[in-house]
């Protein structure tokens, strides 16, 4: 029996719900435990891309009681839009790296925040969204290796389940802010 090539490579094919999504099926259950350990409030997706991975994480915000918006400069598809409107998030059409619009995306959305950077230019995200994350919040990065890099690390921050990371071969890396 052959495998899809979704359940073999990374990142190929992969869709949640039908929808596409750009991390490869580890990255979900990474997900799942990384938000079992950590005291978030609220989500926020920069990237929206086709809306697979703001449908699970809109979804797993439902589930766990969490705030969830995502955001991109392109119009997410109804289906989209629609899934996350009913699961109680929101879905923003802005440029996230427009001026001062990391205030405005992080509102007053209830803490501890976790930034998800993944949109066009992970290492601008990452150094514009770090500045108004506060100690205790988290923030995470696609692509890791390939689109951003340890040598675009800005701010105080940790690790957090690297380890896990590079054992299940994750292209996403997560930090704890511990700045003041």
């Amino acid at each position: 029996m052959e495998f899809p090539k979704c359940l073999t490579a990374p990142n190929v094919g992969n869709t949640f719900c039908g929808i596409e999504i750009s991390q490869a099926w580890q990255d979900l259950s990474l997900w799942e435990e990384v938000l079992n350990r950590i005291p978030v409030r609220s989500i926020i997706e920069l990237g929206t891309w086709q809306g697979g991975m703001a449908t699970f994480l809109s979804l797993q915000c439902k589930v766990r009681g969490l705030s969830f918006l995502s955001a991109d400069r392109v119009a997410a598809s109804a289906v989209v839009t629609d899934v996350i409107d009913f699961l109680g998030g929101r879905f923003v059409q802005a440029d996230v790296l427009a001026d001062s619009m990391e205030v405005q995306v992080l509102g007053d959305l209830p803490r501890p925040i976790l930034v998800f950077c993944d949109n066009g230019n992970k290492p601008l995200e990452f150094a514009r969204y770090i500045t108004s994350l506060t100690d205790g919040d988290f923030i995470a990065v696609h692509d890791w290796g390939t689109e951003f890099l340890e040598t675009n690390i800005v701010g105080t921050v940790e690790f957090f389940m690297k380890e896990e990371c590079e054992a299940v071969d994750s292209m996403t890396r997560f930090f704890r802010v511990v700045q003041a």
